[in-house]
């Protein structure tokens, strides 16, 4: 979007709605082929049967997620940062009503079906909002040709599979730690330390979506002095940002554990080695968007290809003996 925006408006909107299309269409195809295997997937892989209602209603989220991520990329694309932000708040606040009421009225599968419908009308919301701005984008709009789909394929598919390199290890890493003797134990100290960690890591997060347009804007306009510049500011930004608050939670890791509850205390060496693991994350996001802005989107996906290596070798060493610190310290080695 941000390469074709400026001299190929027509192209821009067309890629825009080719994307759109493709990933409700596989959203939708991905949630139905699992419909039959959610009773499975909770007995067999999560160890708990009582999931499977739970996971039935949150399979709208597969769809809803892919259409949200392309819209977002739309609005970011075309610089459009404030309203981006109104709306990821509101996103934000709909998850969270949804997911408290849903929680309220019917425990875990109300959670589930809450947060999932919030998802849906969040999708509905971002779409609404892109067809006001008056972009030329009509996502609502069902006519698409093949020439259209043809450039979203070549950069998709590398995209895709970066994303699906690297989840199926960090799945891997969670069963691992599931299996165990007290494995939901463990995966719950697991979760509350990546928490604290997801904080850290807020500033660098909320620079990547910006960065990915700023850069590949300035690659269009043949501008390599001021993409350096942006890649070196980033990096800069990220390390520091993630560097001073990492600290505090590593120095006081117990008190920052005990949060969560008194039982929660024993897990304060895995918060150290997750919030050592910041730096390195955040950097990984930094470099993966500036090879992303320039199209080496197939390298992009070599590199999460040997991260997801690491996490997943890294993991079947480590877990057995060392439970959650194990599994941080794998997502450590991997990043």
């Amino acid at each position: 979007v941000s390469q074709l925006r400026p001299e190929h408006p027509s192209r821009c909107a067309a890629s825009v709605r080719a994307s759109l299309y493709m990933s409700l269409a596989v959203g939708i195809l991905v949630a139905g082929a699992t419909v039959p295997f959610t009773s499975k997937i909770a007995s067999g892989l999560l160890a708990a049967p009582h999931l499977g209602a739970a996971l039935r209603w949150s399979l709208p989220l597969i769809p809803a997620s892919a259409v949200l991520g392309v819209l977002t990329g739309t609005l970011l694309g075309y610089e459009e940062f404030r309203l981006w932000t109104i709306l990821t708040g509101l996103r934000g606040i709909l998850g969270g009503v949804g997911s408290v009421v849903g929680a309220r009225m019917a425990g875990v599968e109300g959670m589930t079906a809450g947060f999932a419908s919030a998802e849906v009308i969040s999708a509905a919301l971002f779409g609404f909002c892109l067809r006001r701005k008056r972009l030329g984008i009509h996502p609502f709009e069902l006519n698409l040709t093949l020439d259209e789909v043809r450039p979203v394929l070549r950069f998709g598919v590398p995209m895709m599979l970066s994303g699906i390199a690297v989840m199926p290890a960090l799945w891997f890493g969670r069963l691992l730690l599931i299996h165990q003797a007290g494995g939901f134990t463990q995966a719950g100290l697991f979760d509350a330390a990546t928490k604290w960690g997801t904080l850290v890591l807020f500033i660098p997060s909320s620079i990547a979506p910006i960065q990915l347009p700023l850069l590949s804007n300035l690659i269009a306009t043949g501008n390599s002095e001021g993409f350096r510049r942006v890649v070196r500011e980033t990096l800069l930004i990220s390390i520091l940002s993630c560097a001073l608050p990492g600290l505090l939670l590593a120095t006081c890791s117990p008190w920052f554990m005990a949060f969560y509850g008194s039982a929660f205390r024993s897990g304060w060496p895995v918060l150290v080695v997750v919030s050592l693991g910041t730096i390195p994350t955040a950097l990984n996001t930094v470099l993966g968007q500036a090879l992303i802005s320039v199209g080496a989107v197939w390298r992009r996906f070599a590199w999460d290809c040997l991260l997801a290596a690491f996490i997943a070798s890294s993991a079947y060493w480590l877990i057995a003996p060392l439970g959650a610190l194990g599994l941080g310290a794998a997502l450590l080695v991997g990043y």
